[in-house]
């Protein structure tokens, strides 16, 4: 079990029973906060480990098949689901998996700026957030966006582009 005051800020640790990665920021009694691209949360110290980058033992490919085309038509939804997306991936590292969903996502956001695409929805669910805090902090490296709106009570993004 970690000590909590063993530890640094910004040590990279893990949730054990959720697979989430953040850096640790502060502990209070048997509980540590870590913080996740922004997010506070908290696990207890016996669920928390330190995070040691997994060996690679399939190689993730970020081809641009992400979105479905027929006769040069574009889905202008994606669904980050990683059961939807990659069902191969379902018992990866949740770190792995959610680079690979963010990188799916960034190809699908350039995929739509080059066809013009005005409007598009992004369903990441709604979970524990961590992976819509990602996305939503992806989406600011794109100028051409110009609103993002939540559907399905939190569950998707809809993206407006300026195009």
């Amino acid at each position: 079990m970690i000590d909590p005051k063993e530890l640094w800020v910004g040590d990279k640790l893990q949730v054990k029973s959720t697979g989430i990665v953040g850096k640790y920021h502060s502990h209070k009694g048997s509980f540590v906060i870590l913080d996740c691209k922004g997010n506070k949360i908290s696990a207890d110290k016996s669920d928390i480990r330190i995070y040691k980058q997994p060996k690679q033992n399939i190689e993730l490919t970020f081809d641009d098949d992400i979105v479905p085309t027929t006769n040069n038509t574009f889905n202008d939804t994606i669904d980050l689901h990683i059961n939807k997306l990659a069902p191969h991936m379902e018992h990866q590292e949740q770190s792995r998996i959610l680079d690979f969903q963010i990188e799916k996502a960034r190809k699908f956001i350039e995929i739509a700026i080059d066809r013009k695409r005005y409007q598009l929805l992004i369903i990441h669910g709604k979970g524990t957030g961590v992976l819509k805090a990602e996305i939503l902090e992806m989406l600011k490296d794109y100028h051409r966006i110009r609103y993002t709106f939540d559907k399905n009570d939190g569950g998707a993004t809809e993206v407006w582009l300026d195009i």
